[in-house]
């Protein structure tokens, strides 16, 4: 092992001990992406769901696969609104 090895890895050995940043309990509550990006996510992903199923599913006739593409691309928003149901229901609102 050559000299310049054995620095690296002592340089490396003290950043390691060094203690970790603490996290705080405000920054993981912070929302990733703000509602409006997240919404128009979801509108994009539902529609697009839709339209896969719809085109996926036409043994039944078109009728019956655009309301299966429906009841897909509703899933999502079902999904969505019980997940931010319940986060606001633990989550105290400031």
């Amino acid at each position: 092992m050559s000299s310049k090895t054995r620095k690296n890895k002592r340089k490396l050995s003290r950043e390691t001990s060094q203690p970790a940043e603490e996290i705080k309990l405000s920054d993981l509550r912070r929302s990733w992406i703000s509602m409006r990006t997240g919404i128009r996510l979801i509108t994009v992903i539902s529609i697009a769901l839709g339209i896969f199923a719809s085109i996926n599913l036409r043994a039944g006739g078109w009728g019956q696969s655009l309301l299966w593409g429906l009841v897909f691309g509703g899933s999502i928003w079902l999904v969505f609104f019980l997940a931010l149901t319940i986060s606001r229901l633990f989550r105290k609102r400031s």
